[in-house]
């Protein structure tokens, strides 16, 4: 079985709960399992800046296939207010104000276009 997780950042030195979920279970099924696994991110390792750390292309971490690609630019300077005010609510937080606040994290070519070029790499009987 061959499984593609895409995931904003993915690394050892990255801090998150949803990135280091992601890296627990695809490096789980590369070794339990036997699975090929594939991870599809950008260099950034803060989610604060979005600064290209790693190198972009492809290596490996753990016996999981990792593809970096590059974000133009970090985050868009009226995140933290907006973040705010949504996450004072967050279960009432309209569909349309949960897309503004993801598309806020990455600005110029945002995340959905590092997935786009991504997706074109690995052809994945499952993309997470």
């Amino acid at each position: 079985m061959k499984v593609a997780y895409v995931t904003p950042r993915y690394g050892e030195e990255v801090v998150g709960g949803a990135e280091a979920g992601a890296r627990g279970l695809a490096e789980h099924l590369v070794s339990d399992l036997g699975w090929e696994v594939e991870a599809l991110s950008t260099c950034a390792t803060d989610n604060r800046t979005w600064a290209d750390v790693y190198d972009e292309g492809t290596t490996e971490l753990n016996g999981v296939r990792v593809h970096r690609f590059r974000s133009a630019s970090g985050r868009d300077a009226g995140f933290d207010r907006f973040s705010r005010t949504l996450m004072q609510l967050p279960h009432r937080a309209a569909p349309r104000d949960q897309v503004r606040w993801i598309e806020l994290q990455v600005e110029g070519e945002g995340f959905e276009d590092v997935v786009g070029r991504a997706l074109r790499v690995v052809a994945a009987a499952l993309v997470v």
